[in-house]
């Protein structure tokens, strides 16, 4: 099988890619083959004389393939060699270090706490207890968003790839589907050569677009529920159990991390004399609040979280794999048939 070969000397003029689909240019405008087809016989001479006009020599015919021999006999060799080559393709096996889950990999926002620094309260006590007020507030309470926020980030970053059923490079299945691809295209590409085109394949032959519950909406949808929606887990996943078990995990326990602070000034008293008024404020509320979230991530850590995930992962693996058998059996029946053809 004859293709085009471009050496580092072309000057991307672009005048080969205007002469032929055979050739494309990249970024910089430079040619290189494009992966549509190949020379055939009867563009021979017309390739040569594209050859011939580059100005600074940079093209050359080159002929690449897996077979050498010829006719029927080739094209048998192309079909085992078809056979081989898409059973040798392996489906990666997931483990769970692969979808590892670790809270601390992930942010948790909160709202800034007010009240800061307001010296305000008559007493310290009374500036603690408003500080555990605001504590509560903001983080405390929250513990339900808190939680859920980072279901949805540990999902979009370790389970994505494994609900998304669209050709791009984010999905499991799709970085697979391109291997079976590219070997599609190669073998069909030289079966045509070999046979000057003569060889009847479908459009469809090439592609692979095979993906878990392709034959069976309801298992289609099953991953969806489990994988796509897996957050809905946060509320039965026992991390505030976990969380509670702790001694130190009540409310007030956090008091320990909340500060204070006093000062004195003056005030207007009746007759027109004026008095020393001392007034507390609660100050760095964050750093009772920073406590809380290491708490609680310590606590998703400890539950398994990814255990139940591998489980849906890997099921809709099996599924995938049995999609994969069906579709492989039917490239190369669909080879073999236009063989017999031939």
């Amino acid at each position: 099988m004859k293709i085009f070969k471009v050496s580092k000397t072309c000057n991307a003029c672009g005048q080969c890619a205007l002469m032929t689909d055979l050739l494309i240019e990249t970024a910089d405008g430079k040619a290189i083959p494009s992966d549509i087809g190949y020379i055939s016989d009867d563009f021979l001479k017309e390739a040569q004389n594209i050859i011939d006009i580059c100005p600074v020599g940079a093209l050359s015919i080159i002929e690449v393939g897996n077979v050498r021999s010829s006719g029927k006999r080739a094209l048998k060799e192309l079909e085992s060699l078809l056979k081989r080559r898409l059973n040798e393709v392996v489906v990666p096996i997931v483990t769970k270090g692969d979808i590892g889950f670790n809270a601390n990999n992930y942010f948790i926002d909160f709202n800034e706490p007010k009240g800061d620094y307001d010296y305000k309260y008559s007493s310290e006590n009374k500036a603690e207890k408003a500080a555990l007020d605001e504590f509560n507030r903001i983080a405390y309470s929250q513990y339900r968003a808190f939680i859920l926020s980072v279901f949805v980030q540990y999902k979009n970053d370790k389970l994505k790839q494994f609900y998304t059923f669209e050709a791009n490079e984010s999905s499991f299945y799709y970085k697979i589907n391109k291997k079976y691809m590219d070997i599609l295209k190669e073998i069909a590409t030289e079966a045509k050569a070999l046979t000057n085109g003569k060889i009847l394949l479908s459009e469809e032959f090439i592609t692979f677009d095979v993906y878990p519950g392709n034959s069976n909406k309801f298992i289609r949808g099953s991953i969806d529920a489990r994988l796509k929606e897996f957050e809905t887990r946060s509320t039965s996943s026992g991390i505030m159990a976990e969380f509670r078990s702790n001694s130190y995990s009540s409310l007030d326990s956090y008091s320990m991390y909340i500060d204070t602070d006093e000062m004195e000034h003056y005030e207007e008293g009746m007759f027109g004399r004026s008095k020393i008024i001392t007034k507390y404020c609660y100050k760095n509320l964050n750093g009772a609040v920073n406590e809380y979230i290491k708490d609680l991530k310590s606590a998703m850590n400890y539950v398994d979280i990814d255990e139940s995930a591998l489980y849906d992962v890997n099921e809709a693996i099996d599924y995938y794999e049995k999609e994969i058998a069906t579709a492989v059996e039917q490239k190369i029946k669909e080879f073999s048939e236009a063989v017999a053809q031939i």
